[in-house]
């Protein structure tokens, strides 16, 4: 199987959406409401365009035999305790493709890349209930810092993660 790892373009945005909405799916299913779920789904093109024009943004895709597997995209903080950090505001592997180092492979790409651009820390937010992407982020490396409300979800926690670049 070959690996390759690069930047999204807008040709991306379709098989993009289908990694985070099937993400979204099998990792929320039982922390948040379906309709919530499926309400985001409708909407993720028009957002991932929006991200994608911003010259602040950084998405990259991960292809297993030039079919995308797995995206990671990151933002600048721009205010609060966070300012100047990379956030990174996604990482999806395709369901069917998890637990193969896809996730890991990406995420250091990405915080590699990160680095280059001159950044210093990045911070990610996650469900709390999420256990298994936060095992994840632990493992990377990644240090907790607090949960906290989510402004988005009501009667979520949301677990704020940060490392040093």
């Amino acid at each position: 199987m070959r690996i390759d790892i690069r930047a999204a373009d807008k040709s991306d945005i379709p098989a993009v959406c289908g990694v985070i909405n099937d993400g979204w799916r099998v990792c929320y299913s039982g922390i948040l409401p379906d309709d919530a779920i499926e309400r985001y789904a409708d909407v993720r093109a028009e957002s991932l365009a929006k991200l994608l024009s911003d010259s602040g943004t950084v998405m990259f895709v991960l292809e297993c035999d030039k079919v995308v597997r797995a995206v990671c995209t990151a933002v600048r903080c721009t205010s609060g305790r966070y300012r100047d950090y990379a956030n990174v505001v996604q990482l999806y592997v395709a369901p069917n493709e998890r637990r193969k180092g896809l996730g890991r492979k990406l995420l250091s790409y990405t915080l590699r890349a990160l680095r280059e651009k001159g950044y210093k820390n990045a911070v990610l937010d996650c469900l709390e209930k999420n256990t298994a992407a936060r095992r994840f982020y632990e493992k990377f490396g990644f240090e907790f810092v607090k949960n906290e409300a989510s402004t988005v979800f009501p009667d979520t926690e949301i677990s704020v993660y940060t490392i040093e670049l």
